[in-house]
């Protein structure tokens, strides 16, 4: 029999959330039996420094950057945008005609960055392919979340293209079918996953650090200057990974701030498993991918969320502070007098999490499903 072929699409303007997300579902699909072929297509030349199956390969595509206002522009090619949006979307259509994948999941854009997805859809409907719409536990907050959804025409494209919704997330956390106000034909086609939580990294060494992670590192300048200034209190170290998008002069002046310490490492680019399970204070933006590897890892952690352009993570840190999952502080309530209050309160560091954490494995279940019925 022939494996299946499975591409995933992310159209990546900020940060890495989307590709290591879609590279997270390689991971569980790469399980299929037989092995299946896996085709990532990404916004971001970045993916291909992060791990994948053996099974799964990237397609990096010439990048978008998004600027705090939501507006795009090219990330390095110097030619008009609407050049670029041709460009992608030919490349992306090129290669999935090519491949000719048996289901394709696109995450989070129905008719990807800038409508460049939508001539694939098409061509890929015409040959029966399975398409999937994956989305975060959160999008932004409901106004928001409904006028773009208005403005695009995404649900009447969802209704065209797809056959299956994947919610990633617990609806008693956040439920987008009603949020959203999802109509009866979305609501149909919408599945929960649960979070997509990583397997934690097992580590014998004792947890000896207090660990800062701003995501991908744009807009993270601020929180690390606070923990750099902070009390680490029982923790021997403190660990700062800026991200590979972190502005030059500012990675430039907190190496600078790191250097008055002692017990204080920066790192620009790593992978947080192995220093998330070593470390018994976490500091962190709110970014869907590391808050699922902090709550799979069940390590107590400061979760401080960006506001701009986008309400999700302020919206994810509220919704699971509430549920004493994480502790929450906001951007204007940050100073390292307030991290350092953080990080010397007593917290158990073993606390059950009335969450579903289960993403990983259900994916599986919902692709053969779906293979099955003949979704």
């Amino acid at each position: 029999m022939r494996p299946k072929r499975i591409a995933l699409y992310s159209h990546d303007t900020m940060g890495l959330g989307h590709i290591r997300r879609n590279l997270l579902i390689a991971r569980s699909l790469s399980a299929l039996d037989p092995e299946p072929a896996i085709l990532l297509i990404s916004g971001v030349p970045e993916s291909l420094r992060l791990p994948r199956p053996r099974c799964a390969d990237v397609l990096a595509l010439p990048g978008y950057k998004k600027l705090l206002n939501g507006e795009y522009t090219s990330r390095s090619l110097p030619i008009p945008l609407d050049e670029l949006t041709s460009l992608r979307a030919a490349t992306i259509e090129r290669a999935l005609q090519e491949f000719q994948p048996d289901a394709l999941i696109v995450d989070k854009v129905p008719g990807g960055a800038r409508n460049e997805l939508l001539p694939s859809l098409k061509a890929l409907k015409d040959r029966g392919t399975r398409a999937i719409l994956g989305l975060r536990d959160i999008l932004d907050d409901a106004e928001s979340t409904k006028r773009e959804w208005e403005a695009n025409n995404f649900e009447a494209l969802v209704a065209d293209y797809f056959d299956d919704i994947w919610v990633y997330g617990d609806p008693n956390v956040f439920d987008v079918r009603t949020e959203y106000a999802f109509s009866q034909q979305l609501r149909e086609r919408a599945t929960y996953t649960g979070y997509l939580a990583p397997a934690p990294v097992s580590s014998s060494r004792v947890a000896d650090k207090a660990l800062c992670l701003v995501g991908g590192g744009q807009d993270g300048y601020d929180l690390a200057k606070a923990f750099l200034s902070a009390d680490y209190g029982d923790a021997k170290q403190g660990v700062l990974i800026t991200g590979p998008f972190m502005p030059e002069n500012e990675l430039a002046d907190l190496a600078a701030e790191a250097r008055k310490r002692k017990n204080v490492t920066v790192r620009r680019f790593e992978n947080v498993g192995p220093h998330l399970s070593r470390a018994n204070r976490i500091v962190s933006m709110g970014g869907y991918n590391t808050v699922c590897e902090i709550l799979a890892n069940r390590k107590p952690a400061l979760i401080v969320p960006r506001s701009k352009p986008r309400l999700e993570q302020t919206i994810r840190a509220e919704r699971l502070a509430a549920r004493n999952a994480v502790a929450a502080l906001s951007m204007e309530q940050l100073s390292s007098d307030a991290i350092s209050e953080y990080l010397n309160r007593r917290e158990d560091e073993h606390r059950e999490l009335s969450i579903d954490l289960n993403g990983c494995s259900r994916l599986l279940h919902n692709f053969r499903r779906g293979e099955s019925i003949g979704v």
